[in-house]
């Protein structure tokens, strides 16, 4: 049979109107393929080149090197330790009739025209090999799991993917290109079900389930809710007593209200809620040897017995507590017994264990469970070694290993089966309309697109596809486009609409509907988009869909087209005409309260914003690249239609023209180099709530109370010249300075005060904590650390001077200080500061030293004696001193006194210019 197909993959691609599928077909569903090829007019090679790497075909029909690089195959499900994860009754009628078992399943009918007998046999063998991979272990599904799990089912994102698994108004909902579970209670342990979800790549590398980055309680809870229908029998016994102790009582003195069987720890089979005891007993199967952590947690008291000997005791009334333990297990089954008692108030019991590959995880995963009534159990009593001995052989001979990945003792097992290449193939075979084995159930549309592509890789062997290309095929491959639109393809279908849900309605659809991808690589860092594309990532609080781990062999080279096929124009202004300093500076203020208010709508760090709950702003600069920043925030509605985030400089225009010289571009760069600091970045004004800014006119403010940088006993001045500080009075000694505002009081003003407040303002200077003035035996004596008051210092208060200005108090051992800390301003937006230590003792003293600075990275004295401190600021030193000299990264000053009426006396300035 002749099809003919166009010179190029692009002549081939007829205009799509992306209709919603509603019909559940029996042929393969592959979401890219159902919504953008199953309803075009002609055959579609696209199409078929998409089936080909989907129906895993290149694993049998190998293709050649320049065309396996431009098919992606979805590689098939590893079965290493298969037997450990499905029920061995769904393997066998998986096999039996993948399509009827999980409709719309990739899965092949390996057996369609084989005869009854043969075909039974061939599947019984298979299926003991695979089950003698592993063993199951079933867990028992709880209430409260399902419930959780049910919510993050319905908002995380499984629902763009998969139908809704609950009928609403009673009716269910089925959408076409929606990937159909089989019977998940049939398949799947409780235990099995959450590792997958928790870890899918782990068993389906190909990435085609995402990891939606759950932890071990989340993947639990979901899949509690998808085997909500599973009934096990009960795993342990119990003995249900009633009495009031406050300890736990000898049980086995007493005769029970109640005896019977349950399905795990549950302290409620009794009729009381208060004053009862119960006594679990069941049997723990231990797979692997070796040592294991138990954990027993309870309110009231609880005691954990193996095998008759006493492991954790928590005994008497108090609220819930955990203890752990390890024990030496060996393979096999122990005796598992735990006792608990309820006197009053709150009741509960956990029992966990973790080692040899299990993570921390509720006791039932051991313990044994009583098989269900044959009529509902198709499963395996036991595994035959000669048929699993067959099976291993025909999984091979069938050619399962060309597609499936089986280790044992760590050897993969090879395919003996022998293939047609690739290129050989005429359209025939398995993908005809009467194909023999293996049957894919192709539909007629399928069939053409996968002979048109055939046709076309016989006429052009080395495929090629543009970067542009490579992005779309990825994202059709991915189902990328269920969620975002790329260049106006895609994006999320109407019928899906509603399961993309927000907390933060106020920001509309923004909030909830993935963002567009049209221009990524113009907008992400490459470092920030290579993680997230290999790793997932949730940048975006208020989205409850998440963004999913594809993994980096799947999409990592997505990064890379990304930044070839997204380039911008760079944004070309001027970086150097004002200082870095004065840039922050300003960028704090205009985010903050005074300027743009921003941190009206983000968040900054983990200080909430006032209004909406945004994107974060410490993490921006992380994320964006500045050309897109640059000109997003001058309009951003240019770029997401969908935001409601107003312009800053609505058409060009600076609505703060005394700042920066009134130049838009500066404006925009002050912000992003205020951001560029990310988290350590100071906190802009007016974030959190209850603001209540102390404003300082005329005279000094003081602020005693909790400050952040100078501990628990600070002192805050703040100055009208806006130089303000923050004085320890633990270590006697200035900890911070800064400029502009000075403090918001409004943390210890309201509730219960507590925490600590850092600065308000700006250009915020640290300084080591330790005192300002030491003796040192020598000049390389340690400086002095700890609690120095057992080192002869005293704090003695501070007194006021003109306009309130204090002058802080304090001794070491018989050496007076007195020091006055004083702004001066000339004008401009960053005073200086100059501190005046006045030092007076009775005695002669040669050994007295002041620690002006202790450097982040290096100190340079200057050859006008100014020292300039990590490249940024400067000090100067003097007074009664001699030369300083720099130790390290501490700048040391010894001090000359000299004897003025019988009192020998010096006086120190430091000059702090930032």
């Amino acid at each position: 049979m002749k099809t003919t197909v166009s010179k190029s993959i692009a002549a081939c691609i007829v205009a799509v109107f992306i209709l919603p599928f509603v019909i559940q077909a029996a042929e393969p569903v592959i979401p890219g393929y159902e919504r953008f090829y199953s309803e075009l007019e002609r055959p579609s090679v696209p199409g078929g080149l998409l089936l080909l790497g989907e129906l895993n075909c290149v694993s049998c029909h190998n293709p050649s090197e320049a065309v396996s690089a431009s098919i992606h195959t979805k590689t098939a499900p590893h079965l290493d330790n298969v037997g450990s994860r499905v029920r061995s009754g769904f393997i066998r009628d998986f096999l039996s009739n993948p399509h009827q078992v999980k409709s719309g399943s990739t899965m092949p009918d390996m057996f369609a025209n084989m005869g009854v007998t043969e075909k039974q046999t061939v599947i019984d063998e298979l299926t003991h090999f695979l089950a003698s991979t592993g063993t199951m272990a079933d867990s028992p599904v709880k209430p409260d799991g399902v419930n959780k799990g049910r919510v993050l089912f319905n908002q995380i994102g499984c629902l763009a993917c998969h139908d809704p698994q609950e009928a609403t108004d009673g009716k269910t909902t089925a959408i076409g290109g929606s990937i159909a579970f089989p019977a998940l209670s049939k398949k799947y342990t409780l235990n099995s079900l959450a590792e997958f979800l928790a870890n899918p790549h782990t068993v389906r590398p190909a990435g085609r389930m995402p990891s939606l980055n759950l932890n071990n309680n989340e993947a639990r809870e979901v899949a509690s809710f998808l085997l909500r229908d599973l009934k096990l029998p009960d795993n342990l016994t119990f003995k249900y007593y009633e009495g009031n102790w406050a300890k736990l009582p000898e049980f086995s003195k007493l005769k029970p209200k109640l005896e019977g069987t349950v399905s795990g720890f549950d302290v409620l089979v009794g009729s009381k809620r208060e004053q009862f005891g119960i006594v679990f007993e069941g049997k723990m199967v231990i797979q692997k040897s070796g040592e294991y952590t138990i954990w027993l947690g309870s309110d009231d008291g609880s005691r954990l017995l193996i095998d008759g000997k006493p492991l954790i005791t928590i005994d008497e009334v108090h609220p819930h507590k955990v203890v752990s333990a390890k024990t030496n297990l060996s393979q096999g089954e122990h005796q598992l017994v735990v006792e608990y008692f309820e006197a009053g108030g709150q009741e509960s019991l956990q029992v966990e264990i973790a080692g040899q590959g299990l993570n921390r995880q509720p006791m039932d995963v051991v313990l044994y469970t009583p098989r269900a009534n044959k009529q509902n159990n198709t499963d395996l009593a036991a595994v035959d070694p000669q048929k699993a001995s067959r099976g291993a052989k025909r999984f091979a001979a069938l050619g399962c290993a060309d597609c499936h990945q089986l280790k044992q003792s760590d050897q993969t097992l090879a395919s003996t089966a022998d293939f047609k290449m690739l290129a050989t193939l005429t359209g025939d075979g398995c993908i005809s309309a009467n194909g023999t084995l293996p049957n894919y159930q192709l539909s007629s549309r399928q069939q053409q697109d996968l002979k048109a592509a055939i046709a076309y890789l016989h006429s052009k062997p080395n495929l090629e596809l543009a970067g542009s290309e490579r992005i779309d095929s990825t994202f059709v491959r991915m189902n990328c486009y269920t969620c975002h639109e790329r260049n106006k393809k895609g994006g999320v279908l109407e019928q899906r609409q509603a399961f993309f849900l927000t907390d933060q309605k106020e920001m509309g659809d923004e909030a909830r509907i993935p963002p567009p991808l049209s221009d990524t690589g113009r907008k992400l860092q490459p470092s920030w988009l290579k993680d997230l594309l290999a790793n997932g990532t949730k940048v975006r609080p208020y989205m409850f869909t998440r963004m999913p781990k594809f993994g980096e062999a799947n999409v990592g080279h997505l990064a890379a087209e990304f930044s070839q096929v997204d380039q911008a124009k760079p944004v070309n202004h001027q970086t150097d005409a004002f200082s870095d300093k004065i840039l922050k500076v300003t960028g704090r203020r205009l985010v903050g309260a005074k300027g743009f208010s921003c941190i009206k709508c983000h968040t900054f760090g983990n200080h909430k914003a006032t209004g909406v709950q945004s994107l974060d702003m410490t993490q921006m600069t992380k994320r964006l690249r500045y050309d897109w920043f640059h000109k997003y925030v001058q309009d951003p509605v240019a770029l997401r239609p969908l935001t409601r985030m107003p312009s800053a400089w609505p058409n060009g225009q600076v609505l703060l023209p005394q700042v920066l010289k009134g130049s838009m571009d500066q404006q925009i760069y002050s912000v992003w180099k205020y951001l560029e600091d990310g988290p350590k970045a100071s906190t802009p004004q007016g974030i959190g709530q209850n603001s209540e800014e102390l404003y300082v006119f005329d005279d000094a403010v003081i602020y005693r109370n909790f400050i952040e940088g100078a501990g628990p006993r600070a002192i805050g001045v703040g100055y009208p010249e806006k130089a303000n500080l923050a004085f320890d009075a633990n270590q006697m000694n200035i900890a911070l300075l800064w400029h502009g505002s000075f403090i918001d009081a409004g943390k210890h003003w309201n509730g219960r005060g507590q925490g600590f407040q850092p600065p308000l303002g700006d250009n915020v200077l640290s300084f080591q904590q330790a005192p300002a003035l030491a003796l040192l035996e020598s000049n390389d004596s340690k400086w002095p650390t700890g609690d120095i008051k057992k080192q002869g210092y005293r704090f003695l208060g501070y007194q006021l001077g003109d306009n309130r200005k204090p002058t802080f108090l304090y001794q070491l051992n018989k050496i007076r200080v007195f020091d006055f800390p004083n702004p001066e301003t000339d004008g401009g937006e960053f005073p200086a500061l100059t501190r005046t230590l006045t030092v007076s003792c009775d005695t002669a003293t040669h050994n007295l030293f002041v620690r002006a600075v202790v450097a982040e990275n290096s100190l340079l004295i200057n050859n006008d004696g100014t020292v300039t401190v990590d490249g940024q600021w400067t000090l100067t030193i003097s007074g009664n001193v001699n030369k300083s000299f720099i130790r390290g990264k501490e700048l040391i000053v010894p001090v000359e006194l000299s004897n003025k009426d019988k009192h020998h006396v010096a006086q120190i300035k430091i000059h702090y210019q930032w």
